[in-house]
């Protein structure tokens, strides 16, 4: 593993969302017929129903001004906490990761090392900068012998080819699969069990004993990766 260059940041990294707002689209607004305000019964407060007008225009505008309220209220930002889903001081989930060569790997399997868990996808460009970083780390621990593991969980919201072509661009070698399972449409059941926000990439660090230390939401470099680790390491996380 390389020194220790500098603490890990507090804080949010770079994070892709998960999904882009879309396109607004221009209304088409019907020109007023000529002539039709010259009758009383075609203007406001005349004809039968003219003394419900100005009650009927005063309703409809507390309805809208109700409705900017409350559509303004939900618009939240921010990004979610790291610690999202409650995870941290519990034991990680006992679930099983198929990697891309076929093989099958328990997320708990690892005992006895420091497991680095990151939640990626393929059209998340954090997760394009990140990736290479996680690598360095992973040849570094496997060259020294180091008790440190590399899992790349690959997003159900994704398409195996993009998550393929993925891996085999940056030349990653770490252990690496996708999350296709569970019911809901574009989560999986390891993203569930961790409690990771919608919010990539995510990495989870888990101790030798097996248990969640600490949850970053957000871009990390190597230095603070290696930081992160070597923190776990001296018991200081």
């Amino acid at each position: 593993m390389g020194a220790l260059t500098a603490p890990p940041a507090a804080g949010v990294g770079d994070i892709a969302e998960p999904f882009a707002p879309g396109a607004e689209r221009d209304l088409d607004l019907a020109e007023p017929t000529p002539g039709a305000q010259e009758e009383d019964h075609g203007r406001i407060g005349y004809g039968r129903h003219g003394r419900w007008t100005p009650l009927a225009l005063a309703l409809l505008l507390i309805m809208v001004l109700s409705w900017i309220g409350f559509a303004g209220g939900q618009s939240d930002p921010s990004p979610a906490p790291a610690q999202s889903g409650d995870i941290i001081g519990k034991p990680a989930p006992s679930l099983a990761l198929t990697l891309f060569d076929g093989t099958t790997l328990s997320l708990n399997e690892p005992r006895g090392s420091i497991v680095v868990v990151n939640f990626w996808a393929s059209w998340c460009p954090p997760c394009q900068r990140e990736a290479p970083a996680l690598q360095a780390i992973h040849t570094a621990a496997e060259a020294a012998g180091a008790p440190v593991r590399i899992v790349g969980v690959g997003l159900k919201d994704d398409t195996d080819a993009a998550a393929r072509a993925f891996v085999a661009e940056l030349g990653l070698t770490y252990p690496l699969g996708r999350d296709t399972g569970g019911g809901e449409r574009s989560r999986g059941p390891i993203e569930l069990a961790f409690g990771i926000s919608p919010y990539y990439p995510t990495t989870v660090f888990v101790d030798p004993s097996g248990t969640v230390v600490t949850v970053h939401v957000g871009e990390m470099t190597g230095a603070q990766i290696d930081a992160t680790i070597r923190a776990i390491r001296a018991g200081g996380v």
